[in-house]
């Protein structure tokens, strides 16, 4: 597991600092990009599904923003903690790891937004190459509709009453073959 991180800015630093939450040789990075962070799930130095950003002019960006995360430990574990705003909207994550192996982890995303507008579309958005697609499976909770165009998928909640809307979704990564 990692040690306890936090991605402040601290008198000096002009931006935030990258955070890992590793599980054994499988990781989550959250790299600052533009406004927010993006993240990816990784073996090793290698991301295999790369979360899809969008901009400060979005209405509805592809992926919940996020301007805080840190990594907290709970218990035994570690976990991955941030929050973020657009507009009116308010988003939270927990990133945890729930098993995991030297060939396969399981990682569980929960998002949650709380939104003022009558007009909502939360989601998180994942480039997902087809040359790592036997490397993940991804697989969404009851709360939580998955779409995918062939290079992306996208999951969003279920329930289009709000105004908390909640997805949430577990990721499982395999060792790529020879690593």
């Amino acid at each position: 597991m990692t040690q306890p991180a936090d991605a402040t800015t601290g008198p000096n630093d002009a931006l935030p600092q990258d955070v890992r939450l590793c599980i054994g040789n499988f990781a989550v990075h959250f790299h600052w990009r533009m406004d927010r962070f993006c993240h990816d799930v990784a073996f090793g130095d290698h991301p295999l599904l790369k979360s899809v950003e969008g901009t400060g002019e979005d209405v509805w960006p592809a992926s919940a923003p996020l301007q805080q995360i840190s990594v907290e430990s709970i218990g035994d574990r570690c976990v991955a903690l941030g929050v973020g705003a657009s507009g009116t909207s308010h988003f939270s994550v927990s990133v945890e790891p729930e098993s995991f192996t030297d060939n396969d982890c399981t990682i569980r995303f929960e998002w949650a937004c709380r939104s003022k507008e009558a007009s909502t579309d939360p989601r998180s958005t994942y480039q997902w190459p087809a040359e790592h697609r036997s490397l993940i499976d991804i697989a969404p909770e009851s709360s939580t509709r998955q779409d995918n165009d062939g290079a992306s998928i996208c999951l969003r909640p279920t329930s289009e009453s709000g105004p908390t809307y909640v997805w949430a979704y577990r990721v499982t990564v395999r060792r790529p073959v020879g690593e």
